[in-house]
């Protein structure tokens, strides 16, 4: 009585587990910089929207309408968009071990779309990593909100 027994022995399934974890093992720090990445992309993009949010607001609403932080000039405590007469149109919070920063505690949009600024005016998003992993979002006078890389501390 012979059979053709077709499997895997003990010693095969070992090998083939240890090979595993030595390719997971060296893709786990990549995986921790990627989501890192994506964590700082996701918070520049909700920023990103609740400024195109306001101005929108402030736009067909025709009144103007301010974007604030919850804690002065760190965002990280997250920020509030506000209608005339202290409505509260939307509140974000921001993700954790992120830091947000910026010479401003507020910007408000005139009912035009144009942003009540001086000079272009930046918001620093950082993770708790140092150099240029960070992300800045530039406003400038017209209302526009543009992208560029920051040095983190």
């Amino acid at each position: 009585m012979n059979k053709n027994i077709q499997g895997f022995t003990l010693i095969e399934l070992i090998v083939t587990l240890a090979v595993i974890g030595v390719l997971f093992a060296m893709a786990a720090p990549n995986l921790q910089t990627t989501i890192q990445g994506n964590r700082l992309s996701g918070q520049y993009n909700d920023m990103r929207g609740d400024f195109a949010f306001a101005r929108n607001l402030a736009i067909t609403r025709n009144v103007a309408v301010t974007i604030s932080s919850n804690g002065g000039t760190n965002w990280s405590n997250g920020w509030a968009v506000v209608l005339p007469a202290g409505t509260t149109a939307r509140i974000s919070n921001t993700a954790n071990n992120v830091v947000i920063s910026s010479t401003i505690d507020s910007l408000t949009y005139n009912p035009d779309g144009t942003a009540n600024v001086t000079a272009a005016t930046a918001i620093k998003i950082c993770d708790d990593r140092t150099g240029s992993y960070g992300k800045q979002l530039n406003i400038n006078f017209a209302g526009r909100v543009n992208l560029t890389s920051a040095s983190c501390p």
